[in-house]
C-alpha cells in the first residue's frame, strides 16, 4: 500500500491531494484537502467533501487527513465513523504541538496515526523562490517531525528532526480491537505457598500447593501452576516480550482461567529468584523450593486485557478465560537467558482474533 501527496490539476484549479495505491500499483482513489490553509487559498481549490475515502487493505482500514484538516473535529469524526485503523496525516507543520495533536487523534480515534512532514533545505527549492528562513544552501526550511503513534497515544517512532529519514514501527491492528470497558479490578487472593519446579519437556512449570484464588464474576478459580514461554505468545500494541508467565487457574466446575504477565529485561526479579535458581535441563526432574513462594509479588499493577480464547499448547482447548496484564514485570538478563538456554523458542505463534471480543480496562 502506498499513500502519497500530490498537487492535482482539475476543473480549472489545483488541489492539495493524497493518492492511494494498492500493492499492484492500482490507484484506489484520492482525498482532496477540504480547507486550504492561509495563503494556500490563493493557489488551491477547496475539496467538496466527496473524497473522504477509507480503504480496506491487508494492513487494515486506511485513510488520510491533510495538515490543518486535523483540527476539524467533524472531519475527524467522519473518519472514525468509517472505521479508520491507519490514519495518515501528511503535514507541513513541524511544531511541537503537532505531535501532541497526533497523540490526541490516536487516542480519540483508537487508531494508529502515521504523520509525515518533509525535511527541506534551501538548495532543494528554486533559487528565486522568496523565503525568510535563510539563503544559505543548507538553511532548513522544513525540519520534519514525522512520527508513528499507537492507539493509546504512545509514540512508536519519531518524531525525527535530524534530516531525511525513513521511520519504521511494527504495528498490531488487533490492538485496536481492544475496546474500553468498565472491567472490574482483578480479585486476586494469592497466598504464599510451597512450590516445586519441573521441566516438563515443553517449558518450565511451577506447581503450587495452595496458591490461592482469582475470582471472576463471583466464581473462584484456584491457582494451580504457572509456566513460561519465550518469546511472549501475546503482543501488546505490536510489541512482544522476551518472556511471558502464564498463571493457570481452575474452577470447581473444571473451567480454566489464565493470567498472562509479560516479562521484560531489567533488574533481577526477587519474587522469581528461587524459580530461576532451580531450573533443570533434565526433562521430568522436579525441584522443591525452599520456603514459600509469594505469587502476589510477581503481579504488576495497572489494567488488563480480557478475552475468551484457547490454551496455547495442544490440544489448544477453547473456552479459556484470558486476562493479560498491560504492564510487564522485570527480570534480569541472566534470569531470562537461563530459561532461554533451556528453551530457545517454545511459543505458539500469535493468533488472529477470529471474531473474539477483546476488551481492556
Amino acid at each position: 500500500m502506498l499513500v502519497v501527496g500530490v498537487i492535482e490539476r482539475g476543473g480549472g484549479t489545483l488541489y492539495c491531494c493524497v493518492l492511494f495505491f494498492d500493492a499492484d500499483g492500482n490507484c484506489l482513489g484520492k482525498h482532496r484537502k477540504l480547507m486550504p490553509t492561509g495563503a494556500e487559498r490563493l493557489i488551491w481549490g477547496f475539496g467538496d467533501g466527496s473524497t473522504l475515502p477509507v480503504f480496506d487493505s491487508p494492513l487494515g482500514r486506511i485513510g488520510a487527513v491533510i495538515c490543518w484538516e486535523n483540527y476539524m473535529p467533524l472531519l475527524r469524526m467522519a473518519m472514525y465513523a468509517k472505521g479508520i485503523q491507519i490514519y495518515c496525516a501528511p503535514t507541513a507543520d513541524p511544531r511541537d504541538s503537532w505531535l501532541a495533536s497526533m497523540r490526541h487523534i490516536a487516542i480519540e480515534g483508537r487508531c494508529f496515526v502515521l504523520a509525515c512532514n518533509q525535511y527541506l533545505l534551501r538548495h532543494q527549492v528554486a533559487p528565486d523562490a522568496p523565503n525568510a528562513l535563510g539563503d544559505a544552501a543548507d538553511s532548513v526550511l522544513q525540519w520534519g517531525g514525522s512520527c508513528i503513534v499507537n492507539p493509546f497515544g504512545e509514540v512508536l517512532a519519531g518524531p525525527d528532526y535530524d534530516g531525511e529519514a525513513v521511520i519504521v514501527a511494527e504495528i498490531d491492528i488487533a490492538a485496536i480491537g481492544a475496546k474500553k470497558a468498565e472491567l472490574p479490578a482483578l480479585a486476586f487472593s494469592y497466598t504464599p505457598t510451597a512450590a516445586e519446579v519441573v521441566n516438563n519437556g515443553h517449558t518450565i512449570q511451577v506447581n503450587l500447593a495452595e496458591g490461592g484464588t482469582l475470582t471472576l464474576d463471583g466464581v473462584p478459580y484456584k491457582l494451580l501452576q504457572f509456566h513460561f514461554h519465550t518469546p511472549s505468545e501475546e503482543r501488546i500494541n505490536g510489541k512482544s516480550y522476551p518472556l511471558v508467565a502464564h498463571l493457570v487457574h481452575k474452577s470447581a466446575e473444571g473451567k480454566l482461567a489464565v493470567v498472562g504477565v509479560m516479562i521484560k529485561e531489567g533488574k533481577i526479579n526477587t519474587a522469581l529468584k528461587e524459580v530461576f535458581d532451580n531450573l533443570s535441563n533434565a526433562e521430568g526432574e522436579k525441584k522443591a523450593l525452599n520456603g514459600d513462594l509469594k505469587i502476589a509479588d510477581m503481579l504488576p499493577s495497572g489494567g488488563y486485557y480480557k478475552y475468551t480464547g484457547s490454551l496455547t499448547t495442544p490440544p489448544c482447548s477453547e473456552g479459556v478465560r484470558w486476562q493479560v496484564m498491560k504492564q510487564p514485570i522485570e527480570a534480569s538478563k541472566d534470569q531470562i537467558k537461563a530459561f532461554q538456554k533451556l528453551y530457545k523458542m517454545n511459543a505458539r505463534p500469535v493468533q488472529p482474533l477470529n471474531g473474539r471480543k477483546l476488551e481492556q480496562s
